[in-house]
Formats: structure tokens, sequence, C-alpha cells
């Protein structure tokens, strides 16, 4: 199989159920496997600074490939600027930010006074 195809192939079905090569892997302690909440792919997301429609994507794979805990919500990343909105402005095409304090308080930043 060549890489394309390969790539194509796990893209659709999700990774490979592969034994491990390795022998002194071992695997979790339960035969299920850890499925992730909402504060996992959340901060995977902020880590890898993904836009939201690559952190919608993300999840939505994941969500396929069953990775995801049952109340994990894919959507979340459409509206994750919401909160934020208040603390700007925009006129025309310019957009400025009218609460800089209130966005570091929002953003749990410290201000330099």
């Amino acid at each position: 199989m060549n890489s394309e195809i390969e790539e194509e192939y796990t893209e659709k079905t999700g990774p490979h159920k592969e034994e491990p090569t390795d022998p002194d892997f071992q695997g979790p302690a339960s035969g299920s496997p850890h499925k992730l909440t909402q504060d996992e792919p959340n901060n995977l997301v902020r880590d890898l600074e993904l836009p939201k429609v690559k952190a919608e994507l993300l999840a939505s794979r994941m969500k396929q490939w069953k990775y995801l805990d049952e109340g994990v919500k894919k959507t979340l990343y459409r509206y994750r600027q919401k909160n934020l909105e208040e603390f700007f402005t925009m006129e025309g095409t310019l957009v400025a930010c009218k609460d800089v304090d209130g966005l570091f308080k929002a953003l749990t930043l410290k201000t330099l006074n």
C-alpha cells in the first residue's frame, strides 16, 4: 500500500488497531481506553494554536474514532470568540480593543501598571 492510499484509508477509518511491537510496552490497566473529556481536546486545540475550522475538524475526527466522551461538543469551537467580543469595537474594516483591562481579566492575564 503506498503512503497516499494508506493516509486516505486512515483518514476514513481511523487509526489502525495494531498490537504494540515493543516488549516493554504496558497498556492501560483497565480494558477500556481513556476517552477525552471536554477540557482535554480544548487544551490540545489551544496548545496547538489551531484555528476554528481545524479545531472543529479534529474534534469531529476524534468523535468519529470514538476518542471523545459522550458529552464532548465538537461545535464548541465555532463560537469560542463570543465571550471576548464585548471588549472590541468595529467600524468598517477597523477593529479596536475598547477595554484592555477587561480583556486581560477575561483572559486571566496581568496588566503592566
